[in-house]
């Protein structure tokens, strides 16, 4: 399962001086909201514990401050949607509900996503900070 399309619902503040740096950071901030709302749906739907932990959200925090110089919750609320992220977490998960949680499907679903998820958060570690001021 991929979030990038995710991107699409972003907008950079002052997009004549958007650059690449910014979108690929946007993007990549914008997936990790993706998976953090997802998982906590999915705990709340199927009483699983994939919730993003509070180490793990206290680096994107970290990483997100390093790269855009605003916190993770502020970036979201600034670029992101909540309404259509999770409209798209809950679309994304409906297989799993429609199968009643399986649990064999549920532990299929997590690997693929959950490395997908590492992907991006190895991403942005890997990404220089943005010279676009997010207002």
């Amino acid at each position: 399962m991929k979030f990038s399309q995710f991107i699409l619902s972003f907008m950079i503040a002052s997009s004549a001086h958007a650059d690449q740096q910014a979108l690929r950071l946007a993007k990549y901030i914008g997936n990790l909201k993706m998976y953090d709302v997802t998982f906590a749906l999915v705990d709340s739907k199927c009483s699983t514990s994939y919730s993003l932990t509070k180490k793990q959200i206290e680096e994107i925090n970290k990483l997100t401050l390093e790269k855009t110089r605003v916190s993770y919750k502020k970036f979201n609320s600034i670029i992101g949607d909540p309404e259509l992220t999770l409209e798209m977490a809950e679309e994304s998960i409906q297989p799993l509900l429609d199968s009643n949680c399986n649990s064999k499907l549920l532990e299929y679903w997590y690997s693929k996503v959950s490395k997908d998820f590492d992907k991006n958060l190895s991403e942005l570690r890997n990404e220089e900070p943005t010279s676009v001021q997010i207002k």
